[in-house]
């Protein structure tokens, strides 16, 4: 849903579904409002068979937003959600863990940085609350659920681009440093299974040129344990006195030690 064409510069609200058993690929009627408005979606995740997306990307005004939109399948429609993020933000890492929705980080066009801005969101509640931030700012990559923890998987590029892993539990609402990929890269393809592997494929390296290596990040013996799943309750109360370092352990979990290997 939405994006634009780089060689023209041009923005979209079109939205599009995928059919992967029949492989078809249809257009649906209703645009993302903003798409059409010269906006760039920012931080993308699913709940409850709903699409959300909070912020964005302003391009004719070269300004983050701080909308949030969620999107129904079934009758298509959009709706506009009461709580905004507390700060403008773009290209989110972001992703659902349990109930909740988990940001971290994102670009502030206004000033044309990366930001350690981290956020859990209600949609049920529609409310919006702090966490701890990332411990580094980055933006350009999706945040990926692995056992029941955020994985932000390198990024960046505004200036910086990275290959550390930063690992937040929403249940001590603390962050830790993982193992680091290999070769630095941002708008990466990732995905995981949640339990054992997490993919990164193609992307942009620091000088903005194309990847084509494929890292997968595995772990032979799974280290999700059984663990709470977050609420709303636990996860809203971070206080000013929370602070990230990375000091904690390399590892996901202090049993299996993950490796990664390129494709």
């Amino acid at each position: 849903m939405g994006g634009s064409q780089s060689s023209t510069a041009t923005e979209t609200g079109r939205v599009f579904r995928y059919d992967p058993v029949a492989d078809v690929i249809t257009t649906v009627a209703t645009d993302w409002p903003p798409g059409d408005a010269n906006t760039l979606p920012g931080g993308i995740t699913v709940f409850n068979n709903k699409i959300y997306i909070l912020g964005g990307y302003d391009v004719l005004n070269v300004v983050s937003t701080n909308q949030i939109w969620e999107f129904t399948p079934n009758p298509a429609g959009w709706v506009l959600k009461n709580t905004v993020l507390p700060v403008p933000l773009a290209y989110i890492p972001t992703c659902t863990i349990g109930s909740l929705i988990y940001t971290a980080g994102g670009v502030d066009f206004a000033v044309g940085t990366d930001q350690t801005n981290s956020f859990v969101y209600d949609p049920v509640a529609d409310s919006i609350s702090t966490i701890t931030n990332i411990p580094r700012p980055t933006s350009d990559v999706r945040g990926l659920n692995f056992c029941n923890k955020m994985y932000v998987m390198g990024g960046g590029g505004f200036p910086t681009t990275s290959n550390e892993v930063d690992i937040y539990d929403p249940v001590s609402n603390t962050w830790s440093i993982g193992t680091p990929f290999v070769f630095a890269r941002r708008n990466p393809a990732a995905d995981t299974d949640g339990t054992n592997n997490i993919w990164l494929a193609g992307g942009l390296d620091q000088n903005l040129g194309s990847l084509a290596s494929t890292e997968i990040f595995n772990c032979p013996v799974s280290p999700c344990g059984p663990s709470p799943t977050p609420t709303a309750t636990a996860t809203a109360t971070a206080t000013a006195t929370a602070t990230a370092t990375p000091t904690a352990t390399a590892a996901p979990r202090s049993s299996p030690t993950p490796s990664y290997f390129e494709a």
